[in-house]
């Protein structure tokens, strides 16, 4: 009896993880699509907060996609002014583009403000 009831000890243990393992729920049948938000009015669109997005979509939204989110529904917020009509989907397939000249402008821009602070760190710039 000592020897068998280590190892029936153990089988009951290995049954009751298999069945813990083997119960697994299918979430995505029960999330909504992920392009929910392209038919969507951008009238109600722009009164959604993050929280209600987050529960619309299931995931949580990190501090980078809240701000874009919030320079969304200020561009949505101004576009409505113009078509009381549109859909997100709609806004953001006939969005602005940033002209290649700016983004050229802006990144030599930035290459030429990035080497004046490099060279005032190296040469003492007086700061």
């Amino acid at each position: 009896m000592k020897i068998i009831k280590p190892f029936l000890l153990a089988f009951i243990g290995l049954f009751i993880t298999t069945l813990t393992y083997s119960a697994a729920v299918n979430r995505s049948s029960t999330s909504p699509p992920e392009d929910i938000w392209q038919f969507m009015k951008a009238s109600e669109f722009i009164t959604f907060s993050a929280k209600d997005y987050t529960r619309l979509t299931g995931e949580k939204m990190n501090m980078k996609e809240r701000i874009s989110f919030n320079l969304l529904k200020l561009q949505l917020k101004k576009e409505l002014k113009t078509n009381p009509s549109l859909t997100v989907g709609e806004f953001m397939a006939s969005s602005k583009k940033m002209k290649k000249w700016l983004k050229i402008v802006l990144i030599i821009v930035g290459v030429f403000l990035l080497a004046f602070i490099i060279f005032a760190i190296a040469y003492g710039g007086g700061f």
